[in-house]
């Protein structure tokens, strides 16, 4: 099962800033969980219930409003390489889930949403 809450904001605060932007500019990586846009800038979030405990999806807008489609509502069933959603003009998608899983990418790394696999079970 699939719960989903939008936080709506009247901010427009940008994801990156100058020394964030010119870090990932030169291919580094870039801590952007603890900027005021990610704490401060409309989201989408998404908690799935796995077998091995919930995996949390937070879409996180990039400036002002969040332009994502979203193909989970609440109550939905959602398994690995489900579509969830969809960032017309980007932004920051934080995954969390439980420590039964093993992350299978590295800080730094590019995802292809529905295609990298980023975790598996401990055992696998």
């Amino acid at each position: 099962m699939t719960t989903v809450q939008h936080t709506g904001s009247r901010r427009d605060v940008a994801l990156l800033g100058a020394a964030e932007a010119l870090s990932m500019l030169a291919g580094q990586p870039t801590d952007l969980l603890a900027g005021r846009g990610t704490l401060e800038n409309e989201r989408l979030g998404a908690v799935i219930e796995g077998e091995v405990g919930p995996v949390t999806v937070t879409l996180v807008a990039p400036g002002a409003g969040l332009h994502a489609t979203s193909y989970l509502k609440p109550g939905d069933s959602a398994s690995a390489g489900h579509k969830a959603a969809f960032l017309a003009e980007g932004g920051l998608v934080v995954v969390h889930f439980p420590a039964a899983l093993m992350p299978q990418v590295s800080v730094g790394e590019r995802v292809v949403g529905a295609q990298t696999v980023i975790a598996s079970g401990a055992g696998r």
